[in-house]
């Protein structure tokens, strides 16, 4: 089941999604948070990876019979049927999450060792796993291993029944926001 528009729109503004971001979505279903982002919040390009079949083929159909306005905005649209796992997510400045927590867990290492400083993740319905969070605010790393990200929550809240939980990254202070429904 997809996410709720409004409660994928509301994460968006939260996040502060603008003009200059590129939005991976990892589990991207039938590309609504793709489409949102590009036709609501003008977003520089969505990117969006969906292994089930049936939801792909929704998204590139979805994708192809758009309300987008300009071929521009359709070419800064892709999805892709692949494991988001297997993904590169080293050029997004925002990544969404609708997954569930098992998944959340594989994918901790990955966004902790790709994403670039001054990115914004935002999971929903589930916070990140306690295994992305630093601990006593100290940063574990290894010598001859490149820097991971380990996040921090800093704040907490609520807006609209949705709960929000706001994590910084340690190292280079990127927000990583939390959404959960109530």
């Amino acid at each position: 089941m997809g996410i709720p528009i409004e409660v994928a729109q509301e994460a968006l503004k939260l996040a502060g999604v603008n003009n200059n971001d590129t939005l991976y979505d990892l589990g991207c279903g039938d590309g609504r948070v793709l489409h949102l982002a590009i036709e609501d919040f003008n977003i520089n390009h969505a990117v969006g990876y969906e292994i089930a079949l049936w939801p792909y083929l929704k998204g590139k159909l979805k994708t192809q019979n758009s309300k987008l306005k300009t071929t521009t905005q359709n070419l800064k649209l892709k999805i892709y049927r692949k494991d988001l796992l297997k993904s590169n997510i080293s050029e997004a400045t925002i990544v969404f999450l609708y997954l569930y927590p098992k998944l959340l867990e594989k994918l901790v290492p990955k966004l902790k060792s790709e994403l670039p400083a001054g990115a914004r993740v935002i999971s929903c319905r589930y916070p990140l796993p306690p295994v992305a969070l630093a601990k006593g605010g100290s940063v574990p790393t290894r010598v001859g291993t490149p820097p991971n990200n380990v996040f921090k929550i800093v704040k907490t809240g609520e807006v609209k029944g949705i709960k929000i939980w706001v994590y910084t990254d340690v190292k280079t202070k990127c927000r990583i926001l939390g959404l959960k429904s109530v």
